[in-house]
């Protein structure tokens, strides 16, 4: 049984009030925020909060110097591993263009398949990182990561390969194969 204590915390976000409303019309009242507190995690699972005045001790205490605690978004589908852009499909779509005419002009989604067949391992492995750096930005701490732009295994295979050379770093990055 690993018990850790994280103290220090400047805020604590609970969101009870979100989770009782369910999400609808909620308002800053509803965030549950807890000053100047403490969590007790115990094998992974959140024991106890209080005020870090009354902290208990444990196997392993935390300190995070008066940072700010809340829950983390999960990205239960995405495809962060590939090469290429669409970007400027943007502009084309914002324009009227079908998918049909995007796909004529040497768009649509072979045109990133062709991309990511093309590119070698560290290019897929940089891009990887880069896309879970910006999801990490937006507050997404767990996040699945689908191969699927290959549809052939050779690049599949390299897909998750990039993944697991990542998730060294990023433990909460769950590879799953996604083979045509």
């Amino acid at each position: 049984m690993a018990i850790t204590v994280y103290s220090n915390i400047r805020q604590l976000l609970t969101l009870e009030g979100v989770k009782a409303k369910k999400g609808i019309r909620i308002n800053r009242d509803d965030l549950g925020i807890k000053q100047d507190a403490y969590l007790v995690v115990e094998d992974g699972l959140v024991k106890e909060i209080g005020s870090s005045k009354k902290a208990p001790t444990a196997d392993k205490n935390i300190d995070l110097k008066g940072a700010v605690v809340l829950p983390a978004f999960v990205d239960s589908h995405t495809h962060i591993t590939f090469a290429g852009s669409r970007s400027n499909e943007f502009e084309m779509r914002s324009e009227g263009k079908t998918y049909i005419d995007i796909a004529n002009a040497g768009g649509g989604i072979i045109s990133t398949v062709n991309a990511t067949r093309k590119a070698p391992l560290d290019e897929l492995y940089n891009n990887t990182l880069k896309n879970i750096k910006r999801l990490n930005k937006f507050g997404v701490a767990v996040i699945e990561a689908k191969s699927g732009y290959g549809l052939d295994m050779e690049t599949e295979i390299r897909q998750l390969e990039a993944i697991a050379k990542v998730s060294k770093d990023y433990p909460l990055l769950i590879p799953t194969f996604l083979g045509a």
